[in-house]
């Protein structure tokens, strides 16, 4: 028997209130424990193939045909409280700007203990002490100091090792992180990148990884999904898209490339 994929995006097209077509005919999988990557330019669509993964597509945008499966339930037809059960206990989402997704009025701990509250039957001391110890175990040092401090105190970095530590408050099956180290620099990018393995690694969780950049998603990702213009151009495995792409735009990223490093 084959093994049902845990998310299953099938057929899916996207399009703006005016008609513009956003994403075509799209279809992925990603299993449990497995990283599947989506590369492509801005504009490709990646983006609102995540959010619309996540039931969070903006009122701009509306769906035009396909199905979105979690372990086989379709999500389409859920109500908004269905959902909000579903996002953080099965689904977590980074986003690319953790700056811009945190509210800078609340405690950084607050906001990442939100998810632990709603799905995590934990008492308050239960529930701050877990929340100091995920915090910790994405990289915040001193985590009590942390958690009092609000967005705007805290670098690039620190916010986006939060944002990870919320996005997995609620401990989900599945990650899916929009381009959450465009923003960094070069050695806190690499950083993310080491703590995102190690967890997957730890936790077991599958992760949907989008990007732009092939550097990236060479050392998270084990199968790839090429978009351009909201079509799916190729797909496969990490080595065999890169290392024998079929299409002309996959050729041409990977030329232009520097040299890739595969694999975790």
């Amino acid at each position: 028997m084959v093994e049902q994929a845990f998310l299953r995006i099938q057929n899916l097209s996207l399009a703006s209130q005016e008609g513009q077509s956003l994403v075509k005919d799209l279809s992925l999988e990603v299993s449990a424990g497995q990283a599947v990557g989506i590369l492509g330019e801005s504009g490709s669509g990646k983006t609102l193939t995540a959010l619309a993964a996540m039931r969070l597509l903006p009122p701009s945008v509306i769906q035009t045909q396909g199905e979105i499966y979690l372990e086989g339930l379709a999500l389409g037809p859920l109500s908004e409280v269905e959902m909000c059960k579903i996002r953080g206990a099965k689904l977590g989402f980074v986003f690319q700007e953790p700056a811009a997704a945190f509210n800078p009025v609340l405690p950084v701990g607050v906001q990442v203990a939100e998810a632990m509250e709603l799905h995590l039957p934990l008492g308050k001391v239960e529930r701050k002490n877990a929340c100091l110890e995920l915090m910790e175990e994405c990289g915040l040092q001193s985590p009590a100091d942390i958690a009092r401090a609000y967005p705007h105190q805290l670098s690039g970095g620190m916010l986006q090792r939060a944002m990870i530590a919320a996005a997995l408050a609620g401990s989900p099956q599945l990650l899916i992180a929009d381009e959450p180290t465009t923003a960094l620099d070069v050695t806190i990018q690499a950083e993310i990148l080491q703590l995102v393995n190690r967890l997957r690694s730890k936790r077991g969780l599958a992760l949907l990884w989008i990007s732009h950049d092939l550097g990236v998603l060479a050392s998270v990702c084990e199968e790839l999904v090429v978009m351009k213009s909201g079509q799916v151009l190729e797909q496969g495995s990490v080595h065999r898209v890169l290392g024998a792409p079929n299409d002309p735009y996959t050729k041409e990223l990977v030329a232009a490339a520097p040299r890739l490093e595969v694999g975790p």
